[in-house]
């Protein structure tokens, strides 16, 4: 199957507008993390899930062509809701200055990812199984948004500055979701419910404040920052 074919299979066949939409949509998705964590994927059976979200087969496929498009689904409602999450920390009143601010975001990542660690190792087991490479671009394209726009409001830059010091935080932004990002993901991939969370928090501490060391934005450009 080519990554255009796939990506038509994945379209739901429904956005939701409104309250009631999006709550059937929701529990449609909660139903399948729950028979997915039971079965496994090939397991899945549409009938299965639409039985436990309390929803008929039509009603189902009034809002997903099939079992491959609520899974893409599935997967990017949960992955945009971190995102969101984790930029509501660096919203006024939050963290204010670039490692404090890392620090927070990393303390909800783990705690969103090692809590629900049995979900999340089905999920992003799931995720390199049926992503295209446009959704993934997507996905990461806004979580690198995310840490940019984060570190330029604790480095109290309103707006991107300089053409050299924008692709310098770019690059920090970039820096740190991937090198945050692989590990965190990794190791909920291998480990799922032992995962370690204290240990696992250390480790992505380390990475994080070595990146932004790297990169000297560990102060605003004022005080001799480079961004």
């Amino acid at each position: 199957m080519t990554d255009s074919s796939r990506a038509a299979r994945q379209k739901p066949r429904r956005r939701p507008l409104q309250a009631r939409s999006w709550a059937t949509s929701l529990a449609v998705q909660e139903a399948f993390v729950r028979v997915l964590l039971e079965r496994g994927y090939d397991g899945v059976t549409i009938r299965e899930v639409a039985a436990v979200a309390g929803v008929g087969i039509g009603t189902f496929y009034a809002y997903f062509p099939n079992k491959e498009a609520l899974a893409a689904v599935c997967l990017r409602t949960r992955m945009k809701a971190v995102v969101t999450g984790l930029a509501e920390l660096s919203e006024p009143g939050g963290a204010a200055a670039p490692a404090a601010l890392a620090d927070a975001m990393l303390d909800r990542m783990v705690a969103q990812f090692a809590g629900n660690a049995a979900q999340w190792q089905a999920l992003l087991h799931l995720e390199r199984r049926i992503s295209t490479p446009e959704a993934y671009a997507r996905l990461y394209r806004m979580a690198t948004d995310m840490w940019a726009a984060a570190l330029r409001r604790a480095l109290r830059q309103e707006q991107p500055g300089r053409p050299e010091q924008a692709a310098a935080l770019e690059q920090l932004a970039w820096m740190v979701h991937t090198a945050s990002y692989a590990l965190l993901t990794q190791r909920i991939m291998q480990d799922g419910p032992k995962t370690d969370a204290a240990a696992l928090r250390r480790q992505l501490g380390v990475l994080v404040h070595a990146c932004l060391a790297a990169e000297d934005c560990r102060q605003p450009p004022e005080a001799g920052g480079a961004c």
